[in-house]
């Protein structure tokens, strides 16, 4: 029996932001499939959540 061809998740190749909140000029690239953030407190991280949900909430 043939096995259906699983998908590849959609990955994001990169994400720039620019004026948001904390985050003055930013863009992630190459991200791995699990990535960890890691800052002081107020550096941006939440934030980079945030832009997230706002894009898959508001796609282009």
């Amino acid at each position: 029996m043939n096995q259906p061809k699983r998908q590849s998740p959609p990955r994001i190749e990169r994400l720039t932001v620019r004026n948001y909140r904390a985050l003055r000029d930013v863009t992630l690239r190459k991200l791995p499939a699990l990535a960890v953030l890691l800052g002081a407190n107020g550096s941006g991280k939440s934030t980079v959540f945030d832009v997230f949900a706002v894009t898959i909430q508001h796609p282009p």
